[in-house]
């Protein structure tokens, strides 16, 4: 699929979850479709590594795409690396969300990654992550 052709695809297509892998590859969404595209994904935690890499995420789409992903704690790395989030979306990402809020500081950016945790998953979570600082948030 061309990526100009997008926006009329997926609205139409109600893509399953199990077909996610081969999707979102063949896709290479525009950044600034992301608002249509994520949506209509309904996309399964556990293809975050193969979808997120794929849409060339915008910055300031972070709060249509994150409410989508329903991300999994061990998918930490790599999801916020693909989204580069903005940290002044932090209150329209995930609002009344219990989340770990990853604040990294490389080449003078803040890169902040929310992610719902578990009650089991905050102490594992904040002893084991290694870089940059964290803190839970109760939006």
């Amino acid at each position: 699929m061309r990526s100009d052709n997008i926006d009329r695809i997926a609205p139409s297509l109600h893509m399953r979850s199990d077909n996610i892998d081969r999707i979102a590859t063949s896709l290479h969404s525009r950044s600034d479709n992301i608002d249509r595209v994520a949506p209509s994904l309904h996309m399964r935690s556990d293809n975050i590594d193969r979808i997120a890499p794929s849409p060339h995420m915008r910055s300031d789409n972070i709060d249509l795409i994150a409410p989508s992903l329903h991300m999994r704690s061990d998918n930490i790395d790599r999801i916020e690396t693909s989204l580069h989030s903005r940290s002044d979306n932090i209150d329209r990402v995930a609002p009344s969300l219990l989340v770990l809020v990853l604040i990294e500081y490389t080449t003078k950016k803040t890169s902040v990654c929310m992610i719902p945790i578990q009650q089991p998953l905050r102490h594992q979570l904040s002893t084991t992550l290694k870089r940059g600082f964290c803190h839970h948030h109760k939006i």
